[in-house]
């Protein structure tokens, strides 16, 4: 079923394919390789770093100020595996677009200025949670929970 609401969100036709991935973890700026899924660009929000066409277990950013996109992924696990979800920890700059998440975790980010565009999320614990952070957007990811900070504004989800 999974694979047929990838087709449904993504198209049949899209143009790409999928390749296994390890889990990427990038720690600071200096790991955006391609060993880490890297697959084009470079720190600038003209070229930013470009994550695509994974199909992997889990992505995780922590402690960047690079501009980058993770676009294309599908991310799939085990519900109650901490580890199987989209993890942004401390980024700005980051954006996630087109990206399949099932039978996981779902995306948690604490940051300011990502943004969650055009996602199929399902089956997951918390769908988004937004930890803390500011000028976020979520934009058409739905339908889907969203946990976002009390104390926190400039967050949007439309």
């Amino acid at each position: 079923m999974y694979n047929s609401l990838f087709s449904y969100f993504f198209g049949a036709s899209s143009g790409f394919s999928l390749q296994l991935h390890e889990r990427i973890r990038i720690t600071e700026n200096s790991r955006f390789t391609e060993s880490n899924g890297v697959v084009s660009g470079n720190v600038t929000k003209n070229n930013p770093y470009i994550i695509s066409d994974w199909e992997t277990k889990a992505i995780t950013i922590m402690h960047t100020t690079a501009h980058f996109i993770i676009k294309n992924c599908k991310i799939y696990g085990e519900r109650d595996t901490s580890s199987n979800e989209i993890f942004l920890l401390d980024t700005v700059n980051g954006t996630i677009e087109k990206v399949a998440i099932n039978n996981s975790r779902g995306i948690f980010f604490s940051g300011s200025d990502n943004h969650i565009e055009n996602c199929d999320i399902s089956n997951c614990n918390h769908d988004i949670y937004l930890f803390k952070g500011s000028g976020n957007h979520i934009v058409n990811s739905g339908p889907v929970t969203f946990r976002l900070p009390s104390d926190e504004s400039d967050n949007f989800v439309y």
